[in-house]
């Protein structure tokens, strides 16, 4: 047996949901196709992780350098096996138009239980 829909969805970011509940509110049998996570790539990867990590870091956008915890010797020293994370400033809308994309956000976790170690901040020197 065949089902049959009146509206397909290709796409569960933020426009795609949308569009798939709002058919769904006006009585059509909806169909809804996302080969990822849905929320899609801004939300589950892209700018809405990104406005609420650089919602964190905002107070940090005039330090040349900044630590917390760990770094990634200290780590490996004490055995741990971790994984690092980088999110360079000129990935962030934000940094680009502040005109401040240089430097990095690096993350330090631990690989087998993914807690945070260490949160480093790298920057630029202001000229």
């Amino acid at each position: 047996m065949q089902d049959s829909h009146d509206v397909a969805v290709i796409g569960g970011g933020p426009a795609g949901y949308v569009a798939a509940i709002r058919a769904a509110q006006q009585g059509a049998r909806v169909l809804l196709v996302e080969k990822e996570k849905l929320g899609g790539t801004c939300v589950n990867w892209g700018c809405v992780l990104t406005k609420v990590f650089l919602a964190d870091v905002k107070p940090f956008y005039e330090i040349e350098r900044s630590s917390l915890g760990l770094n990634e010797k200290e780590a490996r020293d004490g055995g741990l096996d971790i994984h690092i994370g980088r999110f360079p400033f000129q990935c962030s809308a934000k940094a680009v138009a502040m005109r401040k994309p240089e430097g990095f956000v690096k993350l330090i976790a631990d690989k087998r239980t993914g807690r945070l170690l260490g949160a480093h901040i790298i920057g630029i020197p202001p000229s």
